[in-house]
């Protein structure tokens, strides 16, 4: 399995993941999108948000090249859009919950959060590179990335403990 079809098949896990968490917290995750730009916000744009997410996390299981493309270069664009709105919001002293993986990831935004990013952001850049070749990855390749993505996922939220002891640390 090559690097960009193993980045896709983990950043469709990523992206659902996401929203999938994200999804039963639409309440909570409106009104912190609302601290965040300094007005209300209608729960549709957070729901839409949402979908754009899980949508996302799909387009990566698609062995096109050019949806591949498509796929990288949006996520690499909301990840790094995503880090300066963080940095932004903390230096205005908005310390909000970016409602990213649940459990795993719910303290106020943080370094932690602006790394996990970045690091996303260049598994986006894998897959943007792995698209412009000739091969763009087996679907099955993708979909086995994606469920291990998930299979970690699901480990992390059974054993509340080491998610917790994860939170815990200091970075």
């Amino acid at each position: 399995m090559d690097l960009p079809t193993l980045s896709a098949g983990f950043l469709a896990g990523v992206w659902a993941i996401a929203s999938v968490t994200k999804a039963g917290r639409i309440d909570a995750l409106t009104q912190q999108a609302a601290l965040l730009v300094g007005r209300g916000l209608p729960q549709s744009s957070m729901r839409a948000f949402v979908l754009g997410e899980a949508l996302l996390g799909a387009m990566f299981l698609i062995p096109s090249a050019i949806v591949s493309l498509l796929a990288g270069a949006t996520s690499m664009a909301a990840l790094i859009t995503f880090s300066a709105l963080m940095i932004w919001s903390r230096r205005h002293g908005r310390r909000i919950s970016c409602g990213c993986f649940g459990p795993l990831l719910t303290s106020q935004n943080s370094p932690r959060h602006v790394t996990v990013n970045v690091l996303l952001a260049l598994v986006s850049a894998a897959v943007i590179l792995g698209s412009t070749g000739p091969a763009s990855g087996a679907p099955v390749a993708r979909l086995a990335a994606a469920a291990a993505v998930f299979a970690v996922s699901v480990t992390a939220f059974v054993t509340k403990p080491l998610a917790q002891a994860f939170m815990e640390m200091e970075v």
